[in-house]
């Protein structure tokens, strides 16, 4: 496979969040992270149009509601439940 070389600026932060990813996952370089971004991003614009349409009317059914307050200890609690129940996720 033939590659090219690319100059990128970034800034501090973006930089920063980088050295992060390569610490904390299972990307060896920045070559490897970038190339599954790449990857990623062609795969979401290589849906095909119904998976787009279906896809798109979704959102926005949920972006219509209804919505409900909730505070970040039922929503720890909703979470814990789903883990439980429904991944079969236990402590």
């Amino acid at each position: 496979m033939s590659s090219n070389r690319e100059i990128v600026e970034l800034s501090e932060a973006d930089a920063e969040y980088i050295q992060y990813v390569l610490k904390t996952r299972a990307f060896d370089s920045i070559s490897e992270y970038i190339a599954e971004l790449i990857k990623r991003d062609r795969s979401d614009y290589t849906e095909s149009p119904e998976e787009s349409n279906h896809l798109r009317k979704l959102l926005e059914k949920r972006a219509k509601g209804p919505f409900i307050e909730v505070n970040k200890e039922q929503l720890l609690e909703e979470f814990d439940r789903l883990a439980r129940e429904e991944w079969g996720i236990t402590d």
